[in-house]
């Protein structure tokens, strides 16, 4: 139920599997991660660090310095017994991204763009979910669902100077809430012939919440 591995390289010369093309280790960029992995009947758990290699000549190469070093844990759980007669789950995720230098690119023509910027952002976020089937006389299937999700975000990260030319806020936190109630509705008709049948089963949803400014 549990399985822990990693699938990392580690190379004397910074550009060895590239220069002699070593078979699934010749790209440019090498995705290196360890992780940590947990399968219930109805839970999941999921750790992961990931650290990105630029097979580069240059030691202290520039490319290799824009790579976010990333942690990311995953947590889904599902109550085993019904709740006010539906389904009640809930996830956690929990990220957090280091950038040595910030990574922007360039448009002729076009402001500067940045993939992400020099310095630390992490967020914590859990939402749970309750919802339940009920089917009407004639065959319509409605799902009404409620919804809450909570952010934490905490980031020191540096200002992108002149070539950034959007309003940069240097608020090292912020949190954010968004409640949501909606219903589904589905009405499948069944379509049977003498060699096949098919389901046409139209969809129709709608949902409400507020207007969330970080959203």
């Amino acid at each position: 139920r549990w399985t822990f591995g990693w699938d990392v390289l580690v190379q004397s010369d910074n550009n060895f599997a590239k220069t002699y093309e070593l078979s699934t280790f010749d790209g440019t960029t090498l995705t290196n991660q360890a992780y940590l992995t947990g399968l219930g009947k109805r839970n999941y758990f999921d750790a992961r660090a990931f650290y990105f290699d630029i097979q580069d000549a240059t030691l202290d190469s520039l490319a290799e310095n824009k790579q976010a070093v990333a942690q990311v844990l995953d947590y889904s759980y599902t109550h085993p017994e019904p709740v006010f007669g539906g389904e009640l789950t809930a996830d956690i995720n929990l990220t957090n991204i280091n950038r040595n230098r910030e990574d922007e690119f360039f448009i002729p023509g076009v402001v500067d763009r940045f993939r992400g910027l020099e310095g630390t952002y992490h967020r914590l976020s859990a939402d749970v979910e309750w919802k339940r089937n009920f089917i009407v006389p004639g065959g319509l299937s409605l799902t009404p669902i409620l919804a809450a999700r909570g952010d934490a975000i905490g980031s020191s990260m540096n200002d992108p100077g002149v070539g950034y030319t959007g309003n940069y806020d240097d608020n090292n936190a912020a949190t954010r809430r968004m409640l949501t109630a909606g219903i589904d509705a589905r009405y499948p008709i069944l379509l049977t012939t003498d060699y096949s049948s098919h389901i046409i089963e139209p969809i129709a949803q709608i949902f409400a919440r507020p207007d969330e400014q970080f959203a």
